[in-house]
C-alpha cells in the first residue's frame, strides 16, 4: 500500500464572522445608507425648489418687461386665454422649460402653462401641472408669494385659491389664510390623488 499523504491544518488566527457580528454589520450598513438616502432626497427636492423660483421669477420679469412696460395687450383681449406658445415664441421663457413635442414642463418635471387675463383681465396665470400631492405642498409653502419681484395677485390650486392684498401684509388673503400657507391648508387643498395635482399662480403684468 502507497503512503498515505498527511495534511496539516494550519490556524492562522483568521476566522469569519458569526451571525451576530453580521447582523451588526449590515445594521449599521443599513443606517448609514438610509441617511445619505435621505440628505440626497433632501438636497435633490430643494434644488428642484429653487430651480422652480428661478423659472418663474424670469417669466414673471420678462412677461411684465415685454407686455407691462412696453404697454403692449395681452393675447385674448380680456379673455382668458393660452398664451404659452406666443410667450416661447416671444423668447419669454427660460430654455429649461422647453420639453418635446411643444411641451413645456417646469422643475418638478410637470406640465407648465401660462394664460392671459386669468383669472381677471390685466393679469397672467402660471399653471404648474402633474404634480404628486407632497410637491404641491412643497411648492404651495416655499413659493416666495410676498415677494414684490413676482407681484403675485392670487395663489392656489385648481380647487382653491386666495387673492392676494400686498398692501395689507398681516391679512394679505383677506380671507384669514396666513401666508405662506400653513402645513394643514396646503394639505387641504393638494387632496388629489396621484399626480394629478395643480399649483396656479396669478401676477400682475403691471404695478
Amino acid at each position: 500500500m502507497g503512503k498515505r499523504k498527511k495534511f496539516a491544518m494550519h490556524d492562522n488566527g483568521s476566522r469569519g464572522f458569526t451571525l451576530t457580528e453580521t447582523s451588526i454589520v449590515l445594521g449599521v450598513l443599513a443606517i448609514v445608507l438610509g441617511a445619505v438616502w435621505l440628505v440626497a432626497g433632501t438636497v435633490w427636492n430643494n434644488y428642484k425648489m429653487y430651480r422652480l423660483q428661478h423659472q418663474i421669477v424670469t417669466v414673471v420679469k420678462n412677461i411684465r418687461d415685454f407686455y407691462g412696460a412696453s404697454g403692449r395687450s395681452l393675447p385674448g383681449g380680456g379673455a382668458a386665454t393660452d398664451m404659452t406658445t406666443t410667450a416661447s415664441t416671444n423668447g419669454l421663457l427660460p430654455s429649461d422649460m422647453a420639453g418635446s413635442g411643444g411641451v413645456f414642463r417646469h422643475a418638478f418635471g410637470g406640465g407648465f402653462s401660462l394664460w392671459a387675463n386669468a383669472p381677471a383681465a390685466g393679469n397672467v396665470q402660471l399653471r404648474l401641472g402633474n404634480l404628486a400631492r407632497n410637491d404641491c405642498i412643497k411648492i404651495l409653502m416655499g413659493f416666495p408669494v410676498l415677494a414684490p419681484e413676482v407681484a403675485v395677485r392670487q395663489i392656489g390650486t385648481q380647487a382653491n385659491s386666495i387673492s392676494i392684498n400686498l398692501a395689507n401684509i398681516a391679512d394679505p388673503s383677506g380671507v384669514g389664510v396666513a401666508l405662506p400657507l400653513t402645513t394643514t391648508t396646503a394639505n387641504n387643498w393638494c387632496n388629489i390623488a396621484g399626480n394629478t395635482n395643480e399649483v396656479r399662480i396669478a401676477f400682475r403684468i403691471r404695478n
